[in-house]
């Protein structure tokens, strides 16, 4: 499957070979792309993959006024990974003959634990804003890593499994 079919068309199924290849492609352009946002102001952890515009400090107004004001120049790039995240996920869940009821399970459980940190840190004060942060970041780690390793270990239906 050509790479840009692999991370952004929502067509066809991928074994788990192709899956793996389209997470580390995924880790690579998130990477690339935070180094490249240095210039304008993003600091070094900007450019961790898959964690880097959560959690990295940018200062990019001069590159996207109206992001920055709006989210923070990080959701560009949160909304590229979801889009390549969504892709490769669908594609695997359709190679083992499922469909994207789990990806959705897991999308809602994230939102629902971001929804409810933020609530809870806006009646916090002090240094107790980052309670709900340590309590909701480590749970959707824990639950994206469990679901993406159950979809690039299990074996697929529909197309024979090279790795």
């Amino acid at each position: 499957m050509p790479l840009l079919a692999l991370l952004l068309s929502p067509r066809g199924a991928v074994g788990r070979r192709d899956f793996w290849l389209g997470l580390f492609l995924l880790a690579a352009i998130d990477a690339a792309m935070g180094l490249a946002a240095m210039p304008y102001g993003a600091r070094a952890f900007f450019a961790a993959p898959v964690l880097g515009p959560w959690f990295g400090d940018m200062d990019a107004e001069a590159a996207l006024p109206g992001l920055v004001e709006v989210w923070g120049t990080g959701a560009v790039m949160m909304l590229f990974q979801a889009w390549i995240s969504g892709v490769l996920c669908l594609k695997r869940l359709r190679d083992m003959g499922r469909g994207p009821g789990a990806l959705i399970l897991v999308w809602l459980a994230n939102l629902a634990l971001q929804g409810g940190g933020r609530a809870w840190m806006a009646g916090l004060d002090g240094i107790a804003v980052i309670t709900p942060f340590l309590i909701a970041l480590p749970t959707m780690a824990l639950i994206w890593l469990g679901f993406l390793a159950w979809l690039g270990f299990t074996p697929g239906r529909r197309t024979p499994q090279a790795g």
